[in-house]
């Protein structure tokens, strides 16, 4: 299929960088690429790429438009690197539950991550609810998405 066959010529185009590829997506008659690396994704390299990717001359890819860019900014997280961008960040997490958390990304690590928020519980001798600051370790499998929050 083109989209695996274009995953994997981006992906080997990326080795050496400190880019990685998030994904690749067939909309419409589009091929989307979106890449990321910690300190940002940076247009003129997106364009570059874009560039080569066309040189390998694949006929695979004639019947289609081809669009290399950055992760948007409100998609979910699909990578460690997205995670790890974005620790001090207020994120939001959906579980599998379907409970929602929104706190600050604390760590990731290939096995899960911290997130920290505040949450209203009744303490022991206390007849009103109060906060409390909750450190939450998460697996990856355990939620369907996280997310940043975007502040306005």
């Amino acid at each position: 299929m083109v989209v695996e066959l274009l995953k994997k010529n981006v992906e080997e185009l990326l080795q050496n960088t400190d880019y990685q590829l998030v994904s690749v997506e067939l909309e419409d008659e589009t091929l989307v690429v979106s890449i990321d690396r910690l300190e940002g994704v940076d247009m003129d390299f997106c364009a570059d790429l874009n560039s080569r990717l066309r040189a390998l001359d694949l006929p695979q890819l004639d019947d289609y438009q081809l669009e290399v860019g950055s992760v948007s900014i409100t998609a979910p997280f699909a990578t460690l690197l997205q995670y790890q961008k974005h620790i001090g960040e207020q994120v939001e997490v959906l579980k599998k539950d379907r409970q929602i958390i929104r706190g600050t990304l604390l760590r990731a690590d290939e096995q899960d991550f911290t997130v920290a928020y505040e949450k209203m519980e009744r303490l022991e001798g206390k007849k009103k609810k109060q906060k409390v600051q909750i450190e939450d370790t998460l697996s990856y499998d355990t939620v369907q998405y996280v997310k940043l929050m975007l502040k306005i």
